[in-house]
């Protein structure tokens, strides 16, 4: 049984994409909920 090295890397690299963007939504999400919470 191959391991392919690059599979890997390439899954790990999708993952941390992943996870960056994840954390930029909930920072977003926050700077949106902010913003409607001053307009009432």
């Amino acid at each position: 049984m191959n391991i392919n090295i690059e599979g890997i890397h390439a899954i790990s690299n999708l993952l941390n994409t992943i996870d960056s963007l994840q954390s930029e939504i909930k920072e977003l999400k926050n700077k949106l909920n902010f913003y409607e919470s001053r307009l009432i």
